[in-house]
């Protein structure tokens, strides 16, 4: 998004400005503070913080050499 507002500003020249409004999190609701957590980590809520599983793997892949990758299943796709 601040790309395309990058792009519009210069096309128009005019100047960008990055404007944010900061929200408490008791304001954002729950399934979408949980959706956030998923996305970064679908098994979170079952290993709350250490996925000794993931880590396995990762540890694994090190060892034979394999490209280094965090330990969160959804980031090991990258």
């Amino acid at each position: 998004m601040h790309i395309e507002r990058r792009l519009q500003a210069w096309i128009h020249h005019k100047p960008y400005r990055e404007h944010y409004k900061f929200i408490p999190l008791n304001q954002i609701s729950p399934v979408l503070q949980h959706a956030v957590v998923a996305a970064e980590d679908a098994r979170f809520y079952q290993h709350h913080g250490f996925d000794w599983q993931e880590l396995e793997i990762a540890a694994k892949g090190d060892m034979e050499g394999e490209r280094t990758r965090g330990a969160s299943p959804s980031r090991s796709n990258w």
